[in-house]
């Protein structure tokens, strides 16, 4: 027996590296490596205490930083590690379920669709299994599995099953999640905005500052001293700000059985204008009962003794022929070939030494009927409520003409609602969201669901709607809120759809057929019963069966992006604050800033606010848009300086370091507004 070493060896060697990572990329920023080098010229200028300052502050807000962030990121990979998707592994002479994390070379595993393969691994015994090797070979085509092949990790399982044997250790890639980078939310990108408009007006102070100082006959340690309180208004600190925000936003999320792959995504979920559901195992559960079964070209108890066979001899055994087999325990059919079930085809077929049987989608397989059974073609329709699967027996040629079919029965399953759907949908569409289910059962089938959990407005069309033209500029999508009989490509063009036409979306979804989804949408939800691949794939993963999870989710939403908001405005404060008070006091021959005092208000005006907001994101509320900020505080700037200018005059001396004081009173007071704002209208 092999020796099992965990992949994690401790925490906090993980939050030493990530801090010791953020740490290097951040000090050698091109703005950080510009202080550093004004330091340094003030150093060789004999400006030792300004120098001294100037690169302690710098290092101070860097090391702050990188361990908050460090700390953050380390606690959220140990969750991520936790609550991975199992794999089923062979050991101790059964079936568990074990993470990516806890394999080792040897163990056998069990490989279903869905499945990511976490390490290379021997194929022992395949039951038509294909791979997806996009991720390896740039393939789009999956590749059929037999026997004794090697397969790389990171390949997934697109239908069939297999046991397969690890030969190497678990790459440490395999157990983390596999997130795509998608857009930036509102707030952050509103906080890369000032601090590009920071920077530009940075650059015009600073040519201002050298015209001025030249027509005053400054000196060279003048020029310096000068441009390193100039830079000081460039918050090279504020992308830092935003991703720790993020990082401590998404930690207690836990606590309400929520697990975020992707920390800047809460705040995304903020923006959305569209969340787009999958039906099956999203807004139902994935517990299927077997409701009915209905007998049509032969006896109950034939039906039932074909179809019980039929779902045992089923190796890749989706959801339904799972539920089938614990329904009607029967022996397996004794299988010469088969078809996996494929959510694009709706069906998977089983042959044996005398006859062919397939089950799949009555809407799917209907057309092929023998002529005496087209009265079948609308069974569905006259069953009740469930999901209705039709199991036919099926000609050599059927493949091929699609016709001649003989329909044994119909089977009938029942869904259960997902608790807390009717919350969580109310609380959407109270917040002027629009909600879509995009399905790929029947549209009768999935309308019922979505009338069920409260969703009544809005054209209820199949997918075949979709074909009449680009969905970009199409109609189509204007007024609807069910799409059945979807294909996995149809959901994500829908969604491509939305986001061309300018809005956000979130897709919400658990199956491996709404893999293309999920990575199109601006948010990708999925749930914890969800194929590994998918899991892998979202940015958020909600670990129960409750779907009150997505209000948790759109709180912690609205509580980031006001942190972000409110870290933008005090950021914009000080920047306009600090260019008027620097721009006015040089106008009037006043004492201007030294590098200390720019490095103490930047330190103690806007660092330690800044922690003060993420540490309550919940008390915040804007103070008005970003022009107004900039109006209220370059008045209130322009006072300063007039008011300061008239007690030098009147008393002939002036301490430059009370200035420096009153502007960090003054950020202080505007954080103290914000919050004393925050406490009225919660009033």
């Amino acid at each position: 027996m092999p020796q099992r070493t965990p992949l994690w060896h401790g925490e906090w060697l993980f939050r030493l590296r990530s801090s010791g990572q953020i740490l290097l990329r951040e000090s050698t920023h091109p703005l950080t490596m510009v202080n550093y080098a004004l330091g340094a010229l003030l150093w060789s200028i004999a400006l030792v205490p300004e120098a001294i300052a100037t690169i302690l502050v710098v290092s101070l807000n860097l090391c702050i930083t990188a361990i908050q962030l460090g700390r953050a990121q380390a606690t959220l990979a140990r969750i991520q590690q936790t609550y991975q998707a199992p794999i089923a592994v062979w050991r101790d002479a059964h079936v568990q379920e074990r993470v990516p994390a806890a394999l080792v070379v040897g163990d056998i595993l069990m490989l279903r669709p869905g499945d990511r393969i976490p390490s290379q691994v021997s194929v022992l015994e395949s039951a038509g299994m294909l791979i997806d090797t996009a991720a390896q070979t740039g393939e789009s085509e999956p590749m059929s599995v037999s026997r004794g092949m090697q397969i790389e990790p990171g390949c997934t399982v697109r239908a069939g099953a297999a046991w397969v044997q690890t030969t190497a250790p678990i790459p440490m890639q395999a157990t983390r999640p596999v997130t795509e980078v998608r857009r930036q939310g509102v707030q952050s990108a509103q906080l890369i905005r000032i601090l590009h408009g920071a920077a530009c007006g940075a650059g015009i102070i600073a040519l201002i500052t050298i015209g001025w100082g030249s027509l005053q006959g400054a000196t060279w340690a003048q020029y310096i001293t000068a441009l390193t309180v100039v830079c000081g208004l460039i918050p090279n600190a504020l992308v830092v700000y935003a991703a720790v925000a993020h990082a401590r936003t998404a930690l207690p999320l836990i606590a309400h059985g929520v697990v975020v792959n992707t920390p800047s995504v809460v705040e995304r979920m903020a923006d959305v204008d569209v969340v787009c559901f999958d039906k099956t195992g999203t807004l139902t559960t994935n517990a299927l009962t077997l409701q009915q079964c209905v007998p049509l070209a032969v006896a109950e108890q034939e039906f039932l003794d074909i179809l019980g066979a039929y779902a045992a001899a089923d190796g890749a055994g989706n959801q339904s022929s799972v539920t089938i087999a614990r329904a009607i325990p029967r022996t397996p059919m004794a299988v010469r070939t088969s078809t996996a079930f494929d959510s694009r085809q709706k069906w998977s077929s089983i042959s044996t030494a005398t006859q062919t049987y397939v089950l799949g989608a009555p809407d799917v397989l209907a057309p092929s009927l023998a002529e005496e059974w087209q009265h079948v073609r609308t069974i569905d329709a006259t069953l009740p409520d469930g999901r209705v699967l039709l199991l036919l027996a099926v000609p050599p040629n059927w493949a091929s003409e699609r016709a001649g079919a003989i329909p044994i029965g119909a089977v009938i399953l029942r869904e259960e609602l997902r608790p807390g759907v009717h919350a969580a949908l109310a609380y959407l569409q109270s917040r002027n969201v629009r909600v879509v289910v995009l399905s790929g059962d029947d549209a009768r089938a999935v309308s019922r669901v979505a009338t069920a959990v409260g969703i009544t407005g809005g054209q209820r069309i199949h997918a075949t709607a979709l074909d009449a033209g680009p969905l970009t500029h199409s109609d189509v999508l204007r007024d609807v809120s069910v799409i059945g009989r979807m294909k996995p490509a149809h959901k994500a063009d829908v969604i491509r759809a939305f986001q061309q036409q300018g809005q956000r979306v979130a897709f919400v979804g658990d199956g491996f057929n709404d893999l293309d989804a999920l990575r199109s949408a601006d948010v990708a939800i999925a749930f914890a019963a969800a194929h590994s691949v998918v899991r892998d794939s979202a940015d958020i993963v909600i670990l129960g069966d409750d779907m009150h999870a997505l209000t948790i989710i759109q709180h912690s939403s609205d509580q980031v992006a006001r942190t972000l908001q409110a870290i933008g405005e005090l950021v914009l404060a000080r920047v306009t604050l600090s260019a008027v008070v620097w721009l006015g006091t040089m106008a009037l021959g006043l004492p201007t800033w030294s590098p200390i005092d720019s490095t103490l208000i930047a330190l103690l005006g806007v660092a330690l606010p800044s922690l003060v907001i993420v540490a309550i994101p919940h008390r915040m509320t804007s103070l008005g848009s970003h022009q107004r900020v900039i109006v209220r505080v370059a008045m209130s700037g322009i006072c300063l300086v007039g008011g300061w200018w008239l007690w030098v005059v009147a008393y002939g001396w002036g301490d430059i370091h009370w200035l420096t004081g009153a502007v960090i009173c003054f950020l202080w007071g505007h954080l103290l507004v914000a919050l004393i704002r925050r406490t009225v209208v919660v009033r």
